[in-house]
């Protein structure tokens, strides 16, 4: 049964068929019409009366009935039609996720690689503007000796002076620049150079 088919069932075939078993369980008894209007606060002692055959003007689920019943019962049954309307498509979009093909999700890691990854909180290492390291300072003056260049020819090549070499030696005080300066030339880091033994 295609979507055109089952509005169609909903929309005339249901309300006849509602009709038809309230008549035949005497739910509906017709034709009648109530007597009076209460909207305007006049009615009959008896709550009902027989329509005359001559205002039974249109065939509705195989009975005559008044001109316009059928609309008004078929409105009646508007709330309860779109209630079965909402159940039938819902029938209908469960068979069809039952019988589309899944997808296979990616696998996680390829996601993961898709994923730059996060910067980092840590602030980076500054290097300090004055290094206190008496050590360091030991660690050139062997250096020196035991290499053939003069104090003041290694001061040349680490773009620095003999006097703050010798200032150096003394207190284990630098510039951050002379120092990393004075590590190169020994072949070494920065760290390297502190850290040594």
């Amino acid at each position: 049964m295609d979507t055109t088919e089952n509005d169609t069932a909903l929309d005339e075939d249901i309300p006849v068929m509602v009709f038809r078993l309230a008549v035949d369980r005497k739910w509906i008894v017709r034709p009648l019409k109530v007597v009076g209007n209460l909207l305007e606060g006049w009615y009959t002692q008896a709550r009902y009366e027989f329509v005359p055959e001559q205002q039974l003007t249109e065939i509705f689920a195989g009975y005559r009935v008044t001109a316009g019943y059928a609309l008004r019962f078929k409105k009646f049954l508007e709330p309860r039609i779109a209630h079965w309307r909402a159940e039938l498509a819902t029938k209908r979009l469960t068979a069809l996720v039952a019988t589309t093909p899944q997808i296979e999700p990616p696998p996680m890691q390829s996601i993961l690689a898709t994923i730059p990854p996060p910067k980092s909180k840590r602030k980076p290492t500054r290097i300090p503007t004055t290094v206190d390291n008496l050590a360091a300072a030991l660690r050139m003056e062997a250096f020196i000796a035991a290499s053939p260049l003069t104090q003041t020819q290694f001061a040349i090549q680490a773009e620095t002076t003999d006097r703050t070499l010798r200032s150096f030696r003394a207190t284990g005080k630098i510039r951050g620049d002379i120092f990393t300066r004075i590590a190169r030339e020994m072949g070494l880091t920065r760290e390297e150079l502190i850290n040594s033994k």
